[in-house]
Parts: structure tokens; C-alpha cells; sequence
């Protein structure tokens, strides 16, 4: 009996962390950019531990990049130049990273590097194994 209740807390478990993660991938092709923002201000917020005014100056930034990014993405969507699509999306990346690296300090910069890193991985492995 206790085999049977572990095993299927277990699997009640796992299906709520999973239901979670897909639940944030699809969420945030629906948020607006200020919802956005405001995601990922938290989230940098926590892991750079940014102060009050970094925060602000941050969220401010990442706002005017996530409109920047929707009108982009308004841009290119019939286009079928892909070197072009990477070339606007790459200027909008490094826009972005010459603003952050104003406001926060070469630690939380270079801690902010590895994160995008990461996050770039994660979104890889996801997209080869079709869970995006």
C-alpha cells in the first residue's frame, strides 16, 4: 500500500512540475511586453541580486527591448531572408547588453553573460527535442 501511494505521488509530482514548465514556455508567447518585462526583470532581479535602482533601470530597458522585439518580430514575419532576420535580431541583442552593461557591475555582468548562455542552451535542447 505505501508502494502504491509513493508511486503515485511520484507521478503527481512529476506531472505538475512538467504542466508547470510548459505552462511558462507557452505563457510567454501570450504576455504582453510589459508582462515581460516584468518576468524578467524578477527573475534577474533574484539571480544578479540588482538594487532599487538597478532594478528600475533594468526593467526600463528590458520593456523598451521587448516592444523593440514584437516589432521585429511584426517585420520579419513574411520575410524569407533568414541572414537578414538574424542580423536585426543579433543588433537588437547587442543593444540590449550595451545598456545592461551600463547599469549593472562587471560581476553581475559577467554573471548575466553566463545566465544568457545558459538560457540559450536550454531553449537549444528544447527546440532539437520539439518540447517548444
Amino acid at each position: 500500500m505505501k508502494k502504491i501511494i509513493f508511486a503515485l505521488t511520484l507521478v503527481l509530482a512529476t506531472s505538475i512540475v512538467s504542466f508547470a514548465q510548459n505552462m511558462t514556455n507557452a505563457d510567454m508567447e501570450t504576455k504582453t511586453p510589459e508582462q515581460k518585462a516584468e518576468w524578467k526583470t524578477e527573475k534577474l532581479s533574484s539571480d544578479l541580486s540588482l538594487t532599487a535602482d538597478q532594478k528600475a533601470k533594468v526593467k526600463k530597458i528590458i520593456l523598451q527591448k521587448e516592444k523593440e522585439a514584437e516589432a521585429l518580430k511584426s517585420k520579419n514575419a513574411g520575410s524569407t531572408d533568414d541572414a537578414a532576420k538574424k542580423a536585426s535580431w543579433e543588433k537588437l541583442k547587442a543593444s540590449k547588453d550595451a545598456e545592461m552593461q551600463k547599469v549593472l557591475t562587471n560581476d553581475q555582468y559577467t554573471k548575466y553573460k553566463t545566465l544568457q548562455a545558459q538560457y540559450k542552451e536550454e531553449w537549444k535542447s528544447k527546440k532539437e527535442s520539439g518540447k517548444m
